[in-house]
């Protein structure tokens, strides 16, 4: 499903997380996005580390929880961002229940075909100290 506005962009992401459908997230990002790797904070230009990334996470079985998103949009009407803020409840392969607050930020590009797709983005931009 494409994103028609910027913030549908971050409600596709975590319903494609819950769903484990990673194809789905992978298509959310314009070719040559800039990712911020939470595991690392390493940015990465890669779609197969993006994956990577995703596939980790997914195996996790998180449920996320968006408490707002903030959608910001450029006069031209071609560039937004969104910041992002929720939590995610998941599992450690040892069983150990995981709760992680996050406060993302994210830049988005309008595509030709009127969809959104991340430009940017970072898991922890709006919490970084």
């Amino acid at each position: 499903m494409p994103a028609f506005k910027p913030q549908d962009c971050d409600l596709l992401l975590v319903k494609a997380i819950e769903e484990g459908d990673i194809d789905t997230l992978i298509e959310l990002y314009e070719p040559g996005a800039a990712f911020f790797l939470f595991t690392t904070g390493e940015l990465t230009y890669s779609p197969e580390a993006i994956r990577a990334e995703f596939e980790g996470l997914i195996s996790m079985k998180p449920k996320m929880v968006i408490e707002e998103i903030v959608t910001t949009i450029h006069q031209d009407g071609n560039l937004a961002t969104t910041n992002l803020k929720g939590y995610m409840d998941s599992f450690a392969p040892d069983g150990q229940a995981i709760h992680s607050p996050f406060h993302s930020l994210e830049v988005l590009r309008k595509q030709i075909d009127g969809t959104w797709r991340f430009a940017i983005d970072d898991l922890q931009g709006s919490a970084k100290q």
